[in-house]
């Protein structure tokens, strides 16, 4: 199964310049798209993980979107960084947000609880 096909999610990240004195706010300086699939491996189907498990982790330890786009679940809703991420070194600063590709209602609906419940 490729990255386009199956329960994954669509990345998009916009990038911005490091701030400047005297700037009103921060130069964006790009934007990006990627796909993260959620499809469980072997290895993940041995362990007994589900696409919504990876689903979840991924939001919470490598994506760090766990901030929802509604107060209640929504189908279309999606995930952003709480926070974003400013890079130490360089200064750059970026926004995610993380939208969810062919997952079942219940399956979205199982996401939102558990993300919502730990964040």
């Amino acid at each position: 199964m490729s990255e386009e096909t199956g329960r994954r999610f669509d990345v998009y990240t916009v990038t911005y310049a490091p701030w400047e004195e005297g700037a009103d706010e921060r130069e964006k300086t790009g934007e990006g798209h990627r796909v993260h699939p959620c499809e469980p491996d072997d290895i993940d189907r041995d362990e007994g993980l589900s696409a919504v498990d990876i689903a979840v982790t991924a939001l919470r330890t490598k994506l760090f979107a766990t901030d929802y786009s509604a107060s209640e679940w929504q189908r279309h809703g999606w995930w952003s960084s709480t926070q974003p991420y400013e890079h130490a070194y360089t200064g750059e600063l970026e926004e995610v947000t993380v939208h969810l590709r062919d997952f079942t209602e219940d399956e979205s609906r199982e996401i939102y609880r558990r993300v919502t419940s730990a964040a």
